[in-house]
């Protein structure tokens, strides 16, 4: 008897907790066909294409600029006690010119201006729709509003920003940051919409407080989880059954709900167990995800505050007589160390990797070898551990959009951190720890796209979602029929 009673409350709570995650299931139905829909339909992913202003919007020659790059970096070492900054950048936005300082490689920017020496950061609205509307070709700001934003380079929760709402050739949403009005994101419409899908009916992220509604979505996962497994118990205890068992009247329906949760319900197990470990990735722990436990926060080996860097307009002649000269003035000169050498990447445009020359000869210098390439990122990594080239590649970088020429590490650290790296400038382009490398896969079994083939692709996934539906559906209809006695429901 007691064996009968053990079955029969099985049965009820699997029942109730069919009803009670209905809904959650039919959320998560309709958002992974979308999400699967847009990732389809979306040429670059969440990246999109766009096509980025090459010039600024007023031909301003960097030689107007009143201040010298010795002279601030004097001010930045008598009034803001900076020994050493990670770069330094003369560029021109609008009618403006400004300097951007980088202090160390994660912190967040400063601006001065290149005329009177003001601070400008954090900079004002005025002046952050100025870099909005040079942002994108034949694309203007419209709407400003201000958030805060998480990004994966600063040493920071979240990144203080403005979001403009741009019109033109290019509607999107471009996400700008407060202090130097760099482009933190871009989204255009599919964006926008793929992640309404997945933050509202997707993962349950319906605000700000990360706590609260995570666990409300790892609830819901390990209430389905449960689900799965009486289900799952049912079937063991009701296998072997005769045949002329499920010829009364209903027993069809319970044949196929039960046919379809023995298939269904250990996809439907995997898929929340896989589930709850990416949003893992992408909330709670995307720091780590993000490979932020990586950066090297001693880092102290940068461009020296006591340097003596050449007049703008002196350097501007020795590389216009070496036939350098372009008919657009240059955009932006930044100087930073490359190795032990003190370099000027110039940018004759603004969507281009910039070229690198000496600082004081103004001759063009060759990409960092592997090696050189390999050591830069060195010290900018936690415990500076050894590192292992795995290659040459192109490698997505946003502030551009697209992929340029890197070259592939894997550091020796406790996350085995792949990171890629800037051919020409050394620069860290980004960091893939095992914990990221491991989401790929991850996703491939979550979104069942096990091919590289759309159309295969989506067939599994259709048949998963058609077969879920389905067990819904027969549990609603199991649940509404006649009552019968625990007995019978244990049975």
């Amino acid at each position: 008897m007691s064996e009968i009673r053990k079955r029969a409350g099985v049965a009820k709570w699997h029942r109730r907790l069919g009803i009670l995650l209905t809904v959650p299931l039919l959320f998560w139905i309709v958002s992974a066909f979308l999400l699967h829909y847009y990732g389809l339909v979306m040429p670059n992913g969440l990246q999109g294409v766009y096509r980025l202003a090459p010039y600024n919007s007023q031909d301003v020659d960097l030689r107007e600029a009143r201040i010298s790059p010795d002279s601030l970096l004097s001010v930045l070492n008598r009034d803001y006690q900076l020994d050493s900054i990670y770069w330094l950048k003369l560029q021109s936005r609008g009618p403006h010119l400004w300097y951007v300082v980088q202090p160390t490689p994660f912190a967040l920017g400063m601006v001065f201006d290149a005329r009177t020496g003001a601070r400008l950061d954090p900079l004002p609205d005025s002046l952050l729709e100025v870099v909005a509307n040079e942002a994108l070709t034949g694309t203007h700001a419209g709407e400003m509003s201000q958030l805060a934003e998480y990004h994966r380079d600063y040493d920071v929760a979240k990144v203080p920003a403005v979001k403009f709402v741009m019109q033109g050739e290019q509607p999107t949403e471009l996400v700008l940051a407060r202090h130097t009005g760099r482009t933190l994101r871009r989204s255009d419409s599919q964006a926008r919409q793929f992640n309404w899908w997945y933050r509202t009916l997707h993962v349950f992220q319906w605000g700000d407080n990360m706590a609260l509604f995570t666990t409300f979505l790892y609830v819901l996962a390990a209430l389905g989880v449960v689900l799965a497994f009486f289900g799952l118990r049912l079937w063991w205890w009701r296998r072997g059954r005769p045949k002329a068992f499920y010829d009364r009247p209903n027993m069809k329906v319970r044949l196929w709900h039960r046919r379809l949760g023995l298939t269904i319900g250990v996809l439907l197990l995997a898929q929340m167990v896989l589930g709850a470990y990416m949003w893992l990735s992408l909330g709670p722990l995307q720091d780590p995800f993000r490979g932020k436990n990586t950066f090297n926060r001693d880092w102290n080996t940068g461009l020296a505050t006591s340097t003596s860097l050449p007049d703008v307009a002196e350097f501007l002649e020795r590389l216009e007589s070496d036939g350098n000269g372009q008919a657009r003035p240059i955009q932006a000169l930044q100087w930073r160390m490359r190795g032990d050498r003190v370099v000027c990447v110039v940018n004759h445009r603004n969507d281009e990797v910039g070229q690198v020359y000496d600082v004081v000869t103004a001759e063009r210098l060759d990409d960092l070898t592997p090696q050189e390439a390999g050591h830069a990122a060195r010290l900018l990594m936690r415990a500076l551990p050894d590192f292992e080239f795995r290659g040459e590649t192109t490698y997505y970088f946003n502030d551009l959009n697209r992929k340029i020429p890197a070259y592939h590490f894997r550091f020796a650290d406790d996350t085995a951190t792949d990171v890629f790296v800037c051919k020409r400038t050394g620069e860290i382009i980004s960091r893939r720890t095992r914990f990221w490398r491991a989401f790929g896969p991850i996703l491939t079994l979550h979104a069942y796209a096990f091919t590289d083939n759309s159309v295969l692709d989506t067939l599994f996934l259709s048949v998963f979602q058609i077969g879920l539906l389905g067990l819904l559906l027969t549990g609603w209809r199991l649940n509404f029929q006649t009552r019968k006695s625990p007995n019978q429901a244990g049975s």
